[in-house]
């Protein structure tokens, strides 16, 4: 099944003019790298059950029962894809050779002054090449708490994760400024690559730490919470990092090991982590998406209404 839909959202991209099909080699590149390390764990699990049970601590012939229970961990870690780890590629935006981290496939960007390397020691636990975990957080709008991962559905599209820290503190307010300047910018990756401003290929989204009735969605850039003559103001894109009144405290700050100071984010349409960067630099996001994706000129346009 993720095979599938590891090719599916690539081809998908590909045929609606979205990605150029230089994204179609990372397929190999990632799934059979993975398929060979499953292999082998397959074959050392299964050698776990031939052997002999360790004497005591000082049988190093033997099989120990923490060795059993490391393995299990990691069959259950495999199971449900968190084991998974993808090397630098075109889209996943980490520091080594490409060829070496993954089958052997060259999926190295075409132009080497369009790549852009993750500082991971920003968000110490969103690991890129890893599917980001689940933590709850809050609508900034109703303070409904929502779980991260049912604010990303699996439709294809890719995701901008602004975590914007304490923007009731000046240099957080003007580093969202900033943000918000650069993307809404006509020349911007969201502009050239996208033509739309509901989301349907690159969705922009904001979680703050600041206390949630100490701001509006109002003290956002309009990027983060678009007005339609229609539809109104788009209020689920700005979520806040604070306890709800009934289902406790995320602590996605926390949990993530994210720095004061904030960062961006790019996950992947299917969760998967590509880039981790400094929230002052817009250029590097720009640089990233300008590796693989093509002009949204001349596309057809995907409108998809409240990011849903």
């Amino acid at each position: 099944m993720q095979d599938s839909f590891n090719l599916g959202w690539k081809v998908a991209s590909v045929l609606q003019g979205i990605s150029s099909r230089s994204i179609l080699k990372t397929y190999q590149s990632e799934r059979r790298k993975i398929a060979q390390d499953l292999i082998e764990f397959d074959h050392k699990f299964s050698r776990l059950f031939s052997g002999r049970p360790a004497k005591d601590v000082m049988d190093e012939a033997g099989i120990s029962m923490e060795g059993f229970k490391e393995a299990f961990v990691k069959g259950n870690m495999f199971a449900s894809g968190i084991a998974v780890d993808y090397g630098a590629s075109t889209i996943v935006a980490k520091s080594g050779d490409p060829a070496n981290e993954g089958d052997g496939t060259d999926v190295a960007i075409s132009d080497p002054k369009l790549r852009v390397i993750s500082n991971q020691a920003l968000a110490a636990s969103i690991e890129v090449g890893k599917r980001i975990p689940s933590v709850k957080i809050l609508s900034q709008a109703d303070a409904r708490p929502w779980h991260l991962q049912e604010r990303l559905p699996s439709n294809g599209t890719w995701r901008v994760l602004v975590f914007a820290g304490d923007i009731t503190k000046s240099q957080q307010k003007q580093r969202i400024e900033r943000i918000g300047a650069a993307f809404s910018d006509t020349k911007s990756f969201l502009t050239r690559y996208t033509g739309d401003k509901f989301g349907s290929v690159i969705e922009v989204l904001a979680v703050h730490s600041a206390p949630r009735h100490s701001v509006t969605i109002f003290e956002f850039p309009e990027v983060f919470r678009y007005f339609d003559p229609v539809d109104g103001y788009d209020y689920e894109k700005i979520f806040v990092d604070d306890v709800s009144y009934h289902e406790g405290h995320g602590e996605i700050y926390k949990t993530f090991g994210i720095v004061a100071e904030g960062c961006i984010v790019i996950l992947r349409p299917d969760q998967y982590v590509s880039y981790v960067g400094s929230i002052d630099d817009t250029d590097a996001v720009d640089k990233f998406f300008s590796g693989f994706m093509l002009p949204a000129a001349g596309r057809p346009v995907i409108k998809q209404a409240n990011g849903h």
